[in-house]
């Protein structure tokens, strides 16, 4: 830390001769070299440890970020009764008869019973659907007075009116048919086709199928929709539910979509392809969410033990020099440490089946642990959920406990010393400025003594001057009165 990196430089405040300027700085150099180098090497070393416990605090929130997934009491708990649902056994591999989905409330659990449904499809449900039978040109030709009148769509019970005038079109009856109200699910829609009318009841199934019927006057007859008897001139399809078998019991649904009320924690769509097909569909246990999550489980933890191996070690450089962590000579964070494959190691005597990681094919080699058996694993996860889950909780409760011991809290070992340490970075900052106040003020001091020494020798030459100048002159009067 050199002078100018605190203080003005002495130069530009001055018009001294650069020799006054170089005594001033050397002396305020000396006084610095007392206590304000001091001051800033103890604020680079406390920056420096701030660092280090910041590290290490990071280092630890990322391991401790990854215990909820495996701790069933957590919000983000993937566990569980997780499922998953795949479509095996085709009838016709190239087509796409059913798709499947498990019914996840939270996400972590399912009413779905692992087990395999075979599906064979009758009948697909289909929507009811009759067009017009009358000639048109064009459809926006005006219908004339001879098409004015009123007719109703039922459908399940409920009816709409719509009412037909002089200047209406196939495509602005189209239009009112599609903007009147109707009761959820018990609508129709209209479409122009071809210059015909065709009218579609909006949900599928026998139960709605439409009644249209003339109110005023005779459109839909006119249009050759229904004939005199109200029955349909033209019926494209006819509502019709969906048929299909679910391990021999046959099911009827109004819909092909989203039945979800036939397998337990399931829905399934029937696709265009069903009708006349079959595919099963596979419940399994889903172990993917939780294997990944120890999976992380494994990474964060193996990386902090290997940060804190590297930190707290000492190694041998040479025969006569050795060299050590940052955290070496540091005994709570060496048992932080220790700790952490303790955990890992001992039993945990009350999970059922499960007493050790090695029971899930988890196994520990030189502080670093690894899914050593995938197989052994996923057999734990499909078949000992609950076992599992058992000793997951015991061991996350363990090592939250320990984590929190250093960054829980307050009066936590990492939060505790950061906070000091922030104290004493903030004591330091403060005696460096006082202390630079004061050398501020003797640079001034010292400026303003040899600028003052420097005006009394400015004088005293002066003086010498006018005294060299005076015996000049009367040792030239001395000479001439000898003459």
């Amino acid at each position: 830390m050199t002078i100018t990196s605190t203080l003005a430089n002495t130069a530009t405040l001055t018009s001294l001769d650069s020799t006054w300027v170089s005594i001033i700085d050397s002396t305020l150099n000396a006084e610095m070299e007392k206590k304000l180098n001091k001051l800033y090497t103890k604020s680079d070393e406390i920056d420096t440890r701030e660092a280090i416990f910041t590290d290490l605090s990071n280092q630890i929130s990322s391991f401790k970020s990854t215990l909820s997934s495996l701790w069933s009491t957590e919000d983000d708990y993937v566990g569980g009764t997780s499922r998953s649902t795949t479509i095996k056994d085709k009838s016709d591999t190239d087509l796409k008869i059913i798709t499947a989905s498990v019914d996840d409330d939270d996400e972590t659990t399912s009413n779905a019973i692992i087990g395999s449904y075979d599906i064979a499809v009758t009948t697909l449900a289909a929507k009811n659907r009759v067009s017009s039978t009358t000639s048109f040109t064009s459809s926006s030709k005006a219908f004339g007075s001879t098409y004015v009148g009123s007719f109703t769509i039922g459908v399940d019970g409920e009816s709409t009116e719509i009412t037909v005038e002089s200047d209406d079109t196939l495509y602005s009856l189209a239009t009112k048919i599609n903007s009147a109200k109707y009761e959820d699910g018990k609508g129709v829609t209209a479409t122009v086709v071809d210059n015909k009318l065709v009218i579609e009841s909006e949900s599928s199934g026998s139960d709605y199928n439409m009644t249209l019927t003339d109110t005023a006057g005779s459109p839909l007859q006119k249009l050759g929709i229904i004939d005199s008897g109200g029955g349909f001139v033209k019926e494209l399809q006819a509502g019709t539910d969906a048929v299909f078998t679910v391990n021999g019991i046959e099911v009827t649904r109004s819909s092909n979509d989203d039945i979800n009320d036939v397998i337990d924690g399931v829905t399934f769509d029937l696709e265009s392809d069903a009708e006349g097909n079959s595919a099963t569909i596979e419940v399994n246990s889903d172990v993917s969410a939780m294997t990944s999550a120890l999976n992380s489980f494994i990474s964060q933890y193996n990386a902090l033990y290997s940060y804190l191996t590297t930190k707290t070690s000492y190694s041998q450089v040479s025969d006569k020099e050795y060299s050590s962590g940052d955290l070496a000579g540091n005994s709570a964070v060496r048992l932080l440490r220790t700790e952490m494959i303790t955990k890992i190691v001992s039993q945990n005597s009350n999970s059922g089946s499960i007493d050790f990681f090695s029971d899930l094919g988890i196994t520990i080699k030189d502080g670093q642990m690894s899914i050593s058996d995938a197989a052994k694993l996923s057999e734990a996860l499909t078949n000992s959920g609950d076992d599992v889950q058992a000793f997951l909780d015991s061991k996350m409760e363990q090592f939250d406990g320990l984590l929190e011991s250093y960054i829980g809290s307050d009066d936590s070992y990492i939060t505790y010393t950061l906070t000091s340490l922030k104290a004493q970075k903030t004591k330091v900052e403060n005696q460096i400025t006082t202390e630079t106040t004061r050398l501020s003020a003797r640079q001034a001091s010292l400026i303003s003594y040899y600028e003052s020494l420097d005006d009394t020798m400015d004088e005293l030459l002066n003086e010498q001057t006018t005294l060299s100048a005076w015996l000049d002159t009367l040792s030239t009067l001395t000479l001439g009165s000898s003459s």
